[in-house]
């Protein structure tokens, strides 16, 4: 979390300035995923492998977040994201 911490309100930057939110958001969620699918090569004992295959997911979900979050504005209308702050909606 810490390098997601330290690097998203760079990355942010880059991606809003650069106009490519949905390429950053493709890379990270595919790091997530192919992070997570390798946890079926794990066997007994590969304990540092799966260690890194966690942070990997981690680092993908977290930072995917970040993107994501940015296409909220364009998606949601301003009372539904007002709602969902105040947990109106129902």
């Amino acid at each position: 979390m810490a390098f997601v911490a330290l690097s998203s309100p760079f990355l942010g930057g880059m991606a809003d300035y650069s106009g490519r939110r949905k390429r950053f958001l493709v890379l990270y969620a595919s790091l997530s995923i192919g992070a997570v699918a390798c946890f079926s090569l794990l066997r007994a004992g590969m304990v540092m492998e799966g260690f890194i295959l966690i942070l990997a997911a981690n680092i993908g979900m977290e930072g995917g977040l970040v993107f994501y979050n940015a296409f909220l504005p364009e998606i949601a209308k301003e009372n539904t994201r007002a709602a969902s702050l105040h947990g109106d909606l129902a």
